[in-house]
């Protein structure tokens, strides 16, 4: 009748009602009523006691009703990192006080991510605690979530409001999440509304930190921007003078990479900067990249050879870009090599070079100096004493050449009789390799047969080759079986050869597997059989096998490493090692030139690389076996190399197997690309770029310069025991010194605190630390100077303050929540409710105390009655 529904009521102590009637009953009964007051001011006392009593009772029965309200608890994350500047934080803050005013009688708090992690009970304290923000202040989501975790009341539903523009720079928002999603905790991320576009210059990326003089430099800045946009880029150095513009850019949604370049005219370090226009941008303190380059002087160029090669060569180096200047010499170099920073070298007469004057070149090499050397008619003879120098600076392990008297030879062969040999006949196929390379022996020749499992043991003990029917017999009784164990086999057959008085010992291995026993903990026989001048080649089978472990088994051993997936092939690789250990190493046969796939020499497609297909054959070439850590660019069929380089020490080298303009490479002076091919390798042999074994990583972080170096050996195993200097151009060119402490295996870094704004420049090169210094005679230097530029940048949190709204949906979607949502929907979709219980009693108790104050006024208030007499 009046919209109260009595019916949602219930008592605690029902009886009671009865007891309240009771009274009121006998109350009215027992009622005398008041002498001299009107019968209706004595029913209305009545009537107020009775219904006083009632109402009290009714209080003491205990009514109680219950509402049906959310199981919900809130918890407002606010992001204040330095990606919230720019007014964000502001508007934010004010939405946040809005939601709050709306969430009625619903638990909450808040937490603010910024410089340092709080714990708040309202937006007021908010606002209050929070300063403006600095762009600086890192973006790191994650331990803000871990706190609101902790802070929620104990409700069956829990939701997470997440003012954040997404743009994380540290931590593990994500795993934070996970463990939300967990517990249950919705995720509703809600990002700005000002800002929308962001870019920011994230890097000048420079291909190369060392140029030369006159050079056209090619550079990248990388953008990254929140949406599409278009705008201005500029280059220019630090005075302000202006290299290179590009207007009407396009930027893509993330990163764009926009070309820029100049020709490099002043030597020195050269600081360059490069600027980013857009309008709409939010930030403006992120639009600018720095970088560093040496630009160096036209290099001193010595040409060295026939007359006509040598002037043929320098018309080469006069066609270049810059223009490189030269003088030649003939095949004897001169006494110093002072003011020399290329020496091209064409077919070398190595086996007259004096001891001394091998040293000399070699210390030229390591000091810095670049070295090209173009094989030849005199075939890069490197067999006799006093020609290690040489030997260790080439890239290239060459065999011996014929002799004028045969020597005694002895070949072991080293077989693998694993079950792995026994797929696709591998090990039949071998076997008849064997037999068919003894067959090609001098008869007086000694040779002998170990196979190996798990265990090594002789099949034929060293005899003479003319036995080969016998040996024929002994090899078809094999069969396969066991496991893969290489060194105890070498270990066998090394003993034995020790016996032998052959001037000349040579051990093929051949193995398809990897083998339990290796290089790094059995492999000293390697080097014993090193040290005795005995020789040692090895034959990869197959993918499965160790090529890297059985390369530089040859690499130490000075032999020749093979690999093929072709097991066909297998008898002609044994043919032709065993032609290389009796025969010369000039090969005079029409060959086919095969690119290396992503060679820095024959990178890029044409007009600007070079066609692999189209590269003319060759006549003849040096055979050789390429030594580990070198590069190879060109190779025979049989993947002999014919191009190939390397770093020593500070320098570089550069090997070509084949001539220049001889009876070998005729058909290489009408190969439209000639030119371009040396043009490539000249500039790579000037300016190499690190080898995959080293890395130097130069950034600028929170205001220091940071430098990490890595280094690993030809077995990819950490280098440590090393001494790791490096120097420093500062973007006010001071030049500083610094030493690279290690930080972990083969890994090495210091850091410089106080960076100025602008591009640096370092230099770091590693040293045996047993050496001490380097020197004429110093010791190793692995992988030669490196190079790397740093450019100062914008903060982390403004370059990624580009509103990641796909890490904020990720959020959203992992823990169930909603994108962007109105509070109303948080505060009622996928909330559970709860009956909360809602007492009555009080407002009865003081209904009745009321009443009974009226009560208590009709009976005893005497109201005057006016004009009577007294």
């Amino acid at each position: 009748m009046f919209g109260l529904d009595l019916s949602v009521y219930q008592l605690d102590r029902p009886l009671m009602v009865w007891v309240a009637v009771l009274v009121v009953l006998f109350l009215l009964l027992r009622e005398r009523g008041l002498v001299g007051w009107p019968r209706a001011r004595l029913f209305a006392a009545s009537l107020t006691r009775g219904a006083a009593f009632l109402i009290l009772v009714l209080a003491l029965a205990g009514p109680h009703r219950f509402d049906e309200q959310p199981d919900l608890s809130l918890v407002f994350v606010m992001d204040a990192s330095g990606s919230s500047s720019g007014g964000r934080l502001e508007s934010a803050v004010t939405s946040l006080e809005e939601w709050w005013k709306q969430r009625g009688d619903v638990p909450a708090s808040v937490v603010c991510a910024g410089e340092e992690l709080a714990l708040f009970d309202s937006p007021t304290e908010l606002r209050r605690a929070v300063p403006a923000v600095h762009e600086h202040t890192p973006s790191d989501l994650g331990p803000a979530l871990e706190i609101a975790l902790e802070a929620f009341e104990p409700t069956s539903s829990k939701a997470l409001i997440l003012f954040s523009d997404g743009a994380v720079t540290s931590g593990q928002t994500e795993r934070a999440a996970s463990v939300a999603s967990i517990r249950g905790v919705r995720i509703f991320p809600v990002p700005p509304d000002e800002g929308k576009l962001t870019a920011a210059a994230r890097e000048l990326a420079l291909g190369d930190a060392t140029v030369l003089e006159g050079d056209r430099i090619e550079l990248e800045l990388v953008v990254d921007t929140n949406s599409a946009a278009s705008g201005a880029v500029i280059l220019e150095d630090t005075a302000g003078r202006e290299l290179d513009r590009r207007d009407g850019v396009i930027l893509e949604e993330g990163e764009t990479r926009i070309p820029l370049s100049f020709v490099a005219t002043e030597r020195g370090v050269r600081q360059l900067r490069a600027r980013l226009e857009v309008e709409g941008d939010l930030f403006d303190s992120n639009d600018v990249a720095f970088g560093a380059i040496d630009v160096v002087g036209t290099p001193e160029v010595l040409v060295a050879g026939d007359r006509e090669q040598a002037r043929s060569f320098g018309r080469l180096l006069t066609s270049m870009t810059p223009s490189l200047t030269y003088r030649t010499t003939t095949v004897e170099l001169p006494d110093s090599l002072e003011n020399v920073d290329l020496l091209v070298w064409i077919d070398p007469p190595f086996k007259d070079i004096p001891e001394a004057r091998g040293a000399q070149i070699r210390r030229f090499v390591r000091q810095g100096g670049r070295l090209i050397v173009i094989g030849g008619p005199r075939g890069l003879e490197l067999e006799d004493e006093g020609q290690e120098d040489l030997k260790e600076l080439l890239p290239v392990h060459f065999p011996k050449t014929e002799r004028k008297e045969p020597a005694p030879l002895v070949v072991l062969y080293v077989v693998d009789q694993s079950d792995s040999m026994g797929r696709a006949a591998k090990f039949e196929i071998a076997l008849t390799a064997v037999a068919e390379s003894i067959s090609m022996l001098d008869p007086e020749s000694r040779v002998g047969v170990i196979t190996f499992s798990d265990l090594p043991r002789w099949v034929v003990p060293i005899t003479e080759a003319a036995q080969i029917e016998t040996i024929k017999g002994k090899l078809s009784e094999l069969d396969v079986y066991g496991g893969t164990s290489v060194y105890p086999a070498l270990q066998l057959g090394y003993e034995a050869l020790i016996e032998e008085e052959a001037k000349l010992k040579h051990v093929i291995l051949l193995s398809d597997g990897r083998s339990v026993s290796t290089l790094r903990a059995d492999g000293e026989v390697v080097h014993n059989i090193a040290r005795r001048k005995f020789t040692l080649s090895s034959v990869a089978i197959g993918r499965e096998a160790d090529q890297d472990e059985l390369r530089a088994v040859a690499d130490i051993g000075e032999g020749r490493f093979y690999y093929t997936d072709d097991f066909s092939t297998i008898p002609q690789i044994l043919l032709d090692e065993t032609l290389t250990v009796v025969r010369s190493n000039k090969i005079d046969a029409n060959i086919e030139v095969h690119a290396v796939e992503d060679s820095r020499y024959i990178g890029g497609k044409p007009p600007k690389g070079i066609d692999p297909e189209m590269i003319p054959d060759l006549a003849g070439y040096v055979r050789g076996m390429q030594k580990t850590t070198s590069e190879l660019a060109l190779a025979t069929e049989r993947g002999e190399p014919l191009l190939l380089g390397w770093r020593h020490g500070r320098g570089t080298v550069t090997l070509f197997t084949s001539d220049f303009e001889g009876d070998w490479s005729q058909e290489w002076k009408e190969w439209k690309d000639r030119s371009k091919l040396w043009h490539a390798v000249i500039k790579e042999t000037l300016s190499p770029l690190p080898p995959p074994e080293v890395e130097l990583d130069a950034r600028i972080v929170d205001g220091e310069l940071r430098l990490r170096y890595s280094i690993l050996d030809s077995l990819r195993n950490p280098r440590n025991n090393l001494l790791v200097e490096g120097q420093i151009t500062r973007p006010d060119g001071e030049q500083l010194g610094v030493s690279l402490q290690p930080t972990g295996p083969g890994r090495y870094g210091a850091t410089l605190p106080g960076a100025l704004e602008g591009g640096y420049l370092a230099s770091v090169a590693a040293v045996n630390r047993r050496a001490g210094s380097v020197d004429a005679s110093g010791g190793v230097i692995p992988g030669g100077t490196v190079r790397a530029s740093a450019g100062s940048t914008s903060s982390a949190e403004s370059r990624a303050g580009t509103l990641n709204l796909a890490l904020l949906q990720r959020l959203a979607s992992e823990t169930g929540g909603r994108m962007d949502p109105e509070f109303a929907q948080v505060l009622e979709e996928g909330v559970d409710t709860r009956q909360v219980r809602v007492d009555s009693w009080l407002p009865l108790l003081w209904a009745a105390l009321v009443l009974f104050f009226v009560d208590l006024a009709i009976r005893r208030l005497r109201v005057p009655r006016f004009g009577s007499r007294s």
